[in-house]
């Protein structure tokens, strides 16, 4: 074996993407890992573990087969909607870290009315009656803390009735049905990459 044309040395340090490594005189060409993002519909009571040991429903039974797929973040088991899983364990990083910033909206029914100070302090958008009585509007957050847009919507005076996730960075739920899965189409998974690229080269 050679790099570069000079004879490999035991322990040698080698960059297969950058060094011309050859075996018998042929090139030795590194392949590089195909990673799979998917988008799922997580339906309510469906906990976002591979595996619960309450015996709960998990999302792990949603995944399609034959793939290693992990999710990234988490709703909780009453919470609906978008949840990105992925074999991509550096886009989970960079999707999931709350100094990336990046963006997950939200659309909350809550029990009654929220006023102006509530809307104002919630950063609601497109608040809008039921006629049931209770009220939907959209809320945008940029990190994952646990429970989050339940306790702010209680100190608000609000009792969230529903919840579902509608995007996750670039990728929405778009019509996607509860308990279904997609693969993601090129423009989102481009959309993924460039935001992976962004963040590796600010560090």
């Amino acid at each position: 074996m050679s790099v570069n044309g000079k004879r490999a040395s035991l322990g040698a340090d080698v960059d297969p993407a950058a060094d011309d490594i050859r075996l018998h005189g042929k090139r030795v060409v590194a392949t590089a890992e195909t990673h799979v993002t998917i988008a799922l519909h997580k339906p309510a009571g469906v906990v976002t573990t591979m595996r619960d040991e309450r015996g709960r429903p998990s999302v792990a039974s949603l995944m399609p087969p034959g793939r290693r797929l992990f999710p990234i973040g988490r709703l909780d088991a009453a919470t609906t909607g978008l949840l990105l899983c992925t074999s991509d364990g550096e886009l989970a990083r960079v999707l999931m870290h709350p100094k990336f910033a990046v963006e997950r909206e939200y659309e909350v029914e809550v029990g009654g009315e929220p006023g102006a100070a509530a809307v104002e302090k919630l950063g609601a958008r497109k608040v809008r009656g039921n006629p049931n009585g209770t009220f939907c509007f959209s809320m945008t957050l940029r990190s994952g803390k646990n429970r989050e847009i339940r306790r702010a919507c209680a100190q608000a005076g609000l009792r969230v009735t529903a919840l579902k996730r509608t995007r996750y960075g670039p990728v929405r739920l778009g019509r996607l049905r509860a308990g279904d899965h997609r693969a993601l189409d090129s423009a989102e998974i481009q959309a993924l990459q460039a935001l992976l690229t962004a963040h590796r080269n600010r560090g």
